[in-house]
């Protein structure tokens, strides 16, 4: 979360008033070597939030096929290594 001020319109007048917003990061993607793709999501849970992706994306079928998993929180990419890996073309 972020400290933020807004400015709030409330019983017919204007206040200001700190309060917290959501921040998103671009995470990249790179399984087996390649990158796969960016997603934009707020920086927490980000490895429930890769498997989940790639789960519902096809392109593993459980946690199980997952071999490797490293979280740059720096330069927001995972680096994921996979069982199976196939290119799928839409």
């Amino acid at each position: 979360m972020i400290p933020f001020t807004i400015t709030r319109f409330k019983d017919n007048a204007l206040s200001e008033e700190n309060t917290h917003v959501a921040a998103e990061v671009p995470l990249t993607f790179e399984v087996n070597g390649r990158e796969i793709v960016t997603l934009m999501c707020t920086p927490s849970h980000l490895k429930a939030f890769a498997y989940g992706f790639l789960v519902t994306s096809g392109f593993i079928s459980s946690a199980d096929d997952i071999l490797s998993f490293s979280l740059d929180e720096t330069r927001w990419r995972a680096d994921i290594e996979v069982k199976k890996w196939w290119i799928r073309i839409c």
